[in-house]
């Protein structure tokens, strides 16, 4: 089994939009392999509320996750055409939306979910749960253990022959600490809960996949001078514009190792320091620079198989969730983003890009 998890440390960033990208294309891509789609985004399910729009009077069936039992999760099926053929999914959503999950709680429920998911299939008239996809407004260090040993026999489980694809949605806020804070508490405790999911996980059953978008990279706010005036311009939110580094950085052909994460943040510090000064007044563009020379100082011209940057902003996608759709899949491969989203994971699946 397959678990992509989504992650992030701050709202508003992508993250929902990241999980229904993930599903779009393993409906594309593994027609005739059961995925489960699971919300954990307490009050605000703004996943479950879209792929639950107009199958809601349908004759679904619906089935109760039991494990934890303070902790039910209700599954239902949604069918979606797929190359004019019928495919069949879950989507799932916390019955109590008040419960905080913490790492020993989430472990509980990937168990669950492993133990039960022959009978979620059967029960749900799903093809075999080959993959379990998780939009969450967790951090990874809120859902994973920060040392080896608080890794338990309920991981033993599903660790055998399970893979975990964790993606991290960075953010303009954190980069500049990590940048320029190494030493921080935060930082240390990030690389030690990061470092601890790839020795237990291991290389070729678990990576750390740093994602970045012009979204989680650009300040929310202009910078001021001490009189007041804007020192900077934002991008014009109204339209569509591409951060050219990440673009850059997206059209690399060849394909890098994985690097770690501990590694990676070394990458960026290193690339920082390095670059000198940026000719550009936009704060995003000296981060986005940082990215592009971190990578090119590993290989040249190979993307690491786990940084996985989205070039282009598209304005219509940072109220994409608020809206109900009938066909949410559909219109979103049909966008820019989604295109450049499956060649980064076909990169990854080792697809003819």
């Amino acid at each position: 089994m397959e678990w992509h998890i989504v992650t992030g440390s701050k709202g508003g960033v992508g993250k929902t939009l990241l999980t229904l990208l993930l599903l779009a294309y393993h409906l594309e891509e593994k027609t005739n392999e059961g995925i489960l789609v699971l919300d954990l985004n307490a009050m605000n399910t703004d996943t479950v509320a879209i792929l639950r729009y107009g199958n809601l009077q349908s004759n679904s069936t619906d089935v109760t996750l039991n494990e934890p039992e303070s902790r039910m999760i209700t599954l239902r099926d949604i069918s979606y055409e797929v190359s004019s053929e019928k495919s069949t999914f879950a989507v799932g959503w916390t019955t109590n939306p008040f419960l905080v999950y913490k790492y020993h709680d989430f472990a509980d429920l990937l168990v669950g979910i492993k133990k039960h998911a022959e009978t979620i299939a059967n029960k749900l008239g799903m093809s075999p749960l080959q993959h379990v996809i998780i939009d969450s407004n967790y951090h990874f260090c809120n859902l994973f253990p920060p040392q080896d040993g608080q890794y338990d026999k309920r991981y033993q489980e599903i660790c055998a022959d399970d893979h975990f694809n964790i993606l991290f949605l960075w953010v303009y806020r954190q980069l500049k600490k990590i940048l320029e804070k190494p030493d921080d508490a935060e930082v240390k405790i990030i690389q030690q809960t990061a470092g601890a999911i790839e020795r237990v996980f291991g290389p070729n059953r678990g990576s750390i996949i740093h994602t970045y978008n012009p979204l989680g990279l650009l300040p929310t706010e202009p910078k001021k001078g001490n009189w007041g005036w804007v020192q900077e311009k934002l991008p014009n939110r109204d339209e569509d514009y591409v951060i050219e580094d990440l673009k850059k950085l997206e059209n690399l052909n060849g394909v890098g190792d994985y690097i770690k994460f501990t590694a990676w943040i070394n990458q960026l510090q290193y690339a920082k320091k390095s670059q000198g000064k940026i000719n550009s007044e936009d704060t995003h563009r000296l981060f986005s620079a940082t990215l592009y020379k971190a990578v090119q100082t590993l290989a040249e011209n190979e993307l690491p198989i786990n940084i996985f940057p989205l070039s282009i902003y598209q304005p219509a996608l940072e109220g994409y969730t608020d809206r109900e759709r009938d066909n949410v899949i559909t219109e979103l491969k049909k966008l820019e983003t989604y295109k450049n989203f499956k060649k980064l994971l076909n990169r990854k699946y080792g697809n003819e890009i």
